[in-house]
């Protein structure tokens, strides 16, 4: 292993899907011979979101009340997240400054920026620190599965995006949708490539996965990032089908309030959640990464995508791999060929592989 990437990425957040791409990239870089470093950045806007009690940019007195009841459970998620970094990640010194990031950015020679939504300057506060805007002309800069969280660059920073994409020496994105629109920006080849989370077996993942402590034996998964329409009553539906509880992991305050029928893991662990997904009967989500594990550990799923512009990033994954007919609220769902799928998954991560090697020239 002689070559040295550094990797700047949400790893930060205190979301399942960020860090265990972040895990996933890590791994499938030292797979090929990378020795990567997760730059250690605190970028303001993101750890400002995620800071217990901090009330000072809530917007009126019922949402600085909201961040008070779950700030309770954002101390206990952050431990857990700082356990499994400590665990599995392998970081820089902390970096706070554009001064911090370029003196750790002249220790590489490569940077890689994504994947999760880097190319979306909304979900930093405006901090083009993921366009890799502190790194010299003398470093290399890559993008690998970058997502932009939308089909387009928000209308405000869309000159600044192009500016700093250009001196990227190579560009993928995660949802085939965004190619045509960083290409455009950038007159350069854009890939389309697999989530990190998707490049690892199911088996690597079984190989981190815990079991929540009281979760039962027969369950139906809910993973929602905000509210939907259908999710909630098609989980209740497949339980009482097959007998099973319901389980919402990462519940919002609203959903507290009104699933008191469901199970709630509210400060599950990364590692709980990979578990979660590996023994569940079926998954109910509106989340990428939990149309992501479901494909992973082959699991009857059902997807919600009820904003289009938001829900590209599943849209495209489920057309990928020729399942559109997962999203809800259609009832006429034919059973999932998981052989075809598992064909594809193999085929779709070689490409993507092969894109990173010829990226970082190990080929």
């Amino acid at each position: 292993m002689n070559k040295r990437a550094a990797v700047m990425t949400f790893h930060r957040a205190l979301n399942y899907g960020a860090i265990l791409q972040a895990f996933a990239l890590e791994n499938i870089l030292a797979d090929i011979g990378v020795h990567a470093e997760i730059i250690d950045y605190r970028c303001p806007h993101i750890e400002r979101v995620y800071r217990p009690f901090d009330v000072r940019h809530c917007k009126n007195l019922s949402s600085g009340v909201k961040k008070c009841i779950k700030s309770f459970g954002l101390i206990q998620k952050r431990h857990n997240f700082n356990e499994f970094t400590k665990q599995y990640l392998n970081v820089t010194k902390k970096c706070r400054t554009k001064k911090d990031l370029r003196r750790t950015a002249s220790d590489f020679g490569i940077i890689i920026t994504g994947s999760d939504q880097v190319l979306n300057p909304d979900a930093a506060g405006g901090d083009f620190s993921y366009f890799l805007d502190f790194a010299g002309s003398d470093i290399q800069k890559i993008a690998y599965a970058a997502s932009l969280g939308f089909r387009s660059f928000p209308q405000k920073y869309e000159s600044a995006c192009m500016k700093h994409l250009k001196s990227f020496k190579s560009i993928s994105v995660r949802e085939k949708s965004a190619c045509k629109t960083v290409g455009a920006l950038t007159d350069k080849p854009v890939e389309n490539v697999l989530d990190p989370t998707l490049l690892l077996s199911a088996s690597r993942w079984l190989g981190i996965a815990k079991k929540p402590r009281h979760l039962p034996d027969k369950y139906i998964l809910v993973y929602m990032m905000e509210g939907c329409r259908y999710t909630i009553e098609k989980a209740r539906a497949l339980a009482n089908k097959k007998g099973c509880k319901l389980a919402l992991v990462n519940p919002t305050l609203k959903q507290r309030q009104t699933c008191k029928d469901f199970m709630m893991y509210i400060t599950a662990s990364p590692e709980e959640f990979v578990g979660m997904f590996a023994e569940a009967d079926a998954v109910v989500t509106n989340s990428f990464h939990g149309v992501a594990f479901s494909l992973i550990f082959q699991k009857e799923f059902y997807a919600e995508a009820s904003n289009a512009e938001k829900s590209a990033r599943i849209m495209d994954l489920l057309a990928l791999f020729d399942i559109s007919d997962r999203l809800l609220p259609n009832e006429d769902m034919k059973k999932t060929d998981w052989e075809k799928v598992y064909s594809k998954l193999l085929q779709e991560q070689n490409k993507s592989v092969s894109w990173l090697k010829n990226s970082l020239k190990l080929n």
